[in-house]
């Protein structure tokens, strides 16, 4: 926070990944107003596989890639599908919706990051942890506010594995973004 405060005119480039990348780049946002008053001074931000808002199946497909195998699945599955229950509960019943449900909203509403910053996504329908329309929609939504996006849609890849089967595609997009952005 102190290098970007301590330049006159900061150029700050953010390439994130996923809604825990998203989630992440909002809590530092949030860090950077409470200690200067002021959104943080993006001028190119790169969401891959962001954001997106979990349905359950999605939630499912990324808690399980890490159960154990053999036997101990079926006590990790157990715990985790009841998790997953309650959260729903929580936010069918009372209205509680965890942060990964608001870093859309915080990614677009100007509080936390210049609006005016230039945008590349990428997402693919073969995404099972996050899903391509809701990422097409957030760039579309910033799009028709106003904001410039750029959007890089694959058809078959998997969660954040565009950079590596099209990496030539990737790098050349993400590259044109941030060259656009120098003053």
């Amino acid at each position: 926070i102190s290098a970007i405060s301590a330049d006159a005119n900061p150029r700050v480039l953010v390439h994130l990944f996923s809604n825990g990348g998203a989630l992440t780049f909002t809590d530092i946002c949030t860090i950077y107003k409470r200690q200067t008053g002021n959104v943080m001074p993006v001028q190119a931000l790169i969401l891959d596989s962001a954001p997106g808002t979990p349905t359950m199946s999605e939630s499912w497909s990324a808690l399980s890639i890490g159960f154990p195998k053999g036997i101990m699945w079926y006590p990790s599955a157990a715990m985790f599908a009841s998790l997953l229950v309650i959260a729903a509960i929580g936010r069918q019943v009372f209205g509680y919706y965890g942060l990964v449900y608001r870093t859309p909203g915080l990614l677009d509403d100007g509080t936390l990051v210049d609006g005016k910053a230039k945008r590349l996504y990428v997402f693919s329908e073969g995404d099972r942890l996050v899903g391509w329309r809701d990422v097409e929609g957030h760039a579309e939504e910033f799009r028709r506010g106003g904001g410039e996006v750029v959007v890089l849609k694959e058809g078959k890849t998997p969660h954040v594995q565009h950079m590596v089967l099209d990496a030539e595609r990737y790098w050349g997009c993400v590259e044109k973004l941030w060259r656009s952005t120098v003053r």
